[in-house]
């Protein structure tokens, strides 16, 4: 169990990493689209220059946005993963206490069994 507990936490802490690139990826995309944006109000139909630094950021706002939605389905699907983890780890948790809650409950009876269990319910 201690074994599951520690690997949950690592893939709590990776998790957490994904989430803060993603939210850095989707600040260059923002920071991207004003720039281009600013281009485009700027934009002259002489000016090859530009047209051609706007279709560069164009071709990286593209490919960030894509990485943006997989960094997305795999930040889903890791947060699912994690979850079934966590539930998991707390069954066994529930399961191991159960037997400690019955022999409690025949030692000392039912009232202290209730008052126990009580708050294990949480």
């Amino acid at each position: 169990m201690a074994e599951r507990k520690g690997e949950t936490s690592r893939e709590n802490i990776e998790l957490e990493r994904e989430l803060d690139d993603k939210q850095s990826l989707e600040l260059d995309i923002e920071r991207l689209r004003g720039a281009l944006q600013v281009m485009k109000n700027m934009e002259d139909d002489n000016d090859v220059d530009l047209k051609q630094k706007m279709k560069e950021i164009e071709e990286i706002l593209e490919a960030k946005e894509e990485l943006s939605r997989v960094l997305t389905v795999k930040h889903w699907r890791n947060n699912d993963e994690l979850q079934d983890a966590c539930k998991e780890l707390i069954k066994e948790i529930i399961d191991e206490e159960d037997e400690k809650l019955k022999a409690l409950k025949d030692e000392y009876g039912e009232d202290v069994f209730k008052a126990v269990s009580r708050p294990s319910k949480r």
